[in-house]
């Protein structure tokens, strides 16, 4: 159990000490920093083999946007037009990059640990998001319409299904194994 310990001390040193370069001038803007060159289309790089690219943080952040929009429209039915200065766009974009490191260290410590997600365990977790009214079958169409408003291919959505499901085992398996004493 020591060992977990020292691996989540050694995922927050990286993250919070090696978070890296960043390039994107509106990411730098939010966090105050100068613009930086040496890596192409790369966001940020957190050591030598993880990295997070422009596409990647595009489509997380224009998925956690569509995700708030959908929030306050569900919590302001009464309003005809909800604006969007209701979402800080720049807290929005700090939270993506957040989270997106954090996912890129896990997702690292899954391949040392040799998680893997089978297909069947995408399928299940897709049946399970779109079950129908009842809950008892899979609503192809509320599938199909989902991927259709995410602007998604089915196999994009089934790889972030998969990413997300491999970044879940890791954090199951780590607080799993970590105990803490009463002292503690």
């Amino acid at each position: 159990k020591m060992w977990v310990k020292f691996l989540m001390i050694g995922v927050a040193l990286t993250f919070f000490g090696g978070f890296g370069m960043l390039s994107s001038s509106r990411v730098q803007s939010c966090l105050g920093i100068e613009q930086q060159t040496g890596l192409g289309d790369a966001l940020a790089q957190i050591d030598d083999d993880v990295v997070i690219n422009e596409s990647d943080f595009g489509m997380r952040y224009n998925q956690r946007y569509q995700q708030q929009m959908a929030w306050l429209r569900n919590q302001f039915q009464d309003q005809p037009f909800i604006p969007e200065e209701l979402i800080d766009r720049d807290r929005l974009m700090l939270d993506t990059m957040d989270q997106l490191v954090q996912q890129r260290l896990i997702l690292k410590e899954a391949d040392r640990l040799g998680v893997v997600i089978s297909n069947q365990e995408v399928q299940n977790e897709i049946a399970a998001i779109f079950r129908d009214q009842s809950g008892r079958k899979f609503d192809k169409q509320r599938y199909r319409t989902f991927l259709r408003y995410q602007r998604m291919s089915q196999s994009e959505y089934e790889a972030m299904i998969r990413t997300d499901l491999r970044t879940r085992k890791v954090m199951d398996l780590l607080s799993s194994a970590v105990g803490v004493l009463p002292e503690e």
